[in-house]
């Protein structure tokens, strides 16, 4: 098998070049469980969110389960 001479063997030569896993910290830490209450994907959801797709109408159902989610909290 050829494999081109500036591209290592089974990864990105950014992440090669350094130990860095490519993760940071969570941006929407539950996010998961908060796109399934919503009934939509967790890219979905993650993409309105970020403001990289718009839905008003999500973005309003979000926060009123966050809302939700911190009275029941206290």
């Amino acid at each position: 098998m050829k494999t081109k001479a500036n591209k290592p063997k089974g990864g990105s030569s950014r992440l090669a070049a350094s130990n860095v896993s490519g993760r940071g910290e969570t941006q929407f830490p539950g996010i998961l469980a908060d796109a399934k209450a919503l009934d939509v994907s967790r890219v979905h959801l993650w993409l309105v969110l970020t403001g990289r797709r718009k839905s008003a109408r999500l973005a309003a159902r979000y926060e009123q389960l966050k809302r939700d989610a911190t009275e029941t909290a206290k």
